[in-house]
């Protein structure tokens, strides 16, 4: 509130109005404030106290300004599992294996402990694990489809916490792709994946496949729900001619999986998200 003296108008308002003035003035200060929570805090108190007199009141505070959160990155071997149909899946995989001939590989070699680790805990023991750790020295990365049913296997992806998404989400744009259903890829490409997880629940997992053929593949689960879609026409069709007991499966614990086509907007919304998480 400004300092000096009050001029009184010449035709003084009635008391009522001047009440109603002063309150109007109160929103203005509040949109002034700095936006600090404990600055908020103390001018919420300051605002309360009563002044008789009506002198100005000034606060200063030296306080200790807590420092910004470390930045939290983790590189993580991930393998995805989702209730697709055979027929999807291998659209996908088909469409995949394709386009990728000619696409970047993996360079493995100079990081096999952790893809050793990764295999280790993700595959169970036994002569096709032991196959596929021996091959990484090679270069190779390829886990025999009788121990790999999992719809992705994503070899190395380096991912970065958001603390305004509360998310991990991928730094990269090409990542390594090992398998689509046990299929082996082990190539680069373009790999989107956030995995949300908030403090109050309502965990989340997109994914974002886009082949060398332009085609890519957006997966978003919550809550029982999987939503899908993609650019290929071929792999629409399939999912929008599914019967209705195809989109919607009782699973053995008594919920309820759907799987719910959606528009390409949904995944270009998710790709801007991506883009601009740091």
């Amino acid at each position: 509130m400004p300092a000096g003296q009050r001029v009184a108008p010449e035709v003084a308002p009635e008391p009522a109005e001047e009440e109603e003035e002063e309150e109007a003035d109160v929103p203005e200060e509040e949109e002034e404030a700095p936006p600090s929570m404990f600055l908020l805090e103390e001018e919420t108190e300051a605002e309360t106290t009563d002044d008789p007199k009506g002198d100005d009141i000034s606060l200063t505070i030296d306080a200790p300004v807590a420092p910004p959160r470390p930045e939290v990155t983790v590189s993580t071997m991930m393998a995805i599992d989702l209730i697709l149909s055979d027929k999807l899946v291998n659209l996908m995989a088909t469409d995949v294996l394709s386009g990728t001939y000619a696409s970047p590989s993996l360079k493995l070699a100079g990081d096999v402990g952790f893809y050793r680790a990764g295999l280790q805990t993700l595959f169970p023991k036994g002569p096709q694990r032991d196959v596929a750790v021996a091959t990484l020295e090679s270069d190779i990365f390829e886990v025999p489809r009788d121990i790999n049913e999992h719809t992705f296997v994503f070899p190395k992806l380096d991912m970065r916490w958001s603390d305004d998404y509360q998310s991990f989400v991928t730094t990269q744009t090409m990542n390594a792709l090992g398998s689509v259903r046990g299929n082996p890829i082990s190539k680069m490409v373009e790999v989107h994946v956030e995995v949300k997880m908030p403090s109050g629940g309502d965990d989340r997992l997109y994914i974002y496949v886009k082949s060398p053929s332009e085609q890519y593949y957006f997966f978003g689960f919550k809550d029982g729900v999987l939503n899908v879609v993609s650019n290929n026409t071929q792999f629409m069709n399939e999912l929008d001619n599914m019967k209705a007991r195809e989109l919607v499966l009782k699973m053995d614990d008594g919920e309820t999986y759907e799987i719910l086509p959606v528009s390409p907007s949904t995944a270009e919304v998710f790709l801007r998200r991506v883009r601009d998480a740091f």
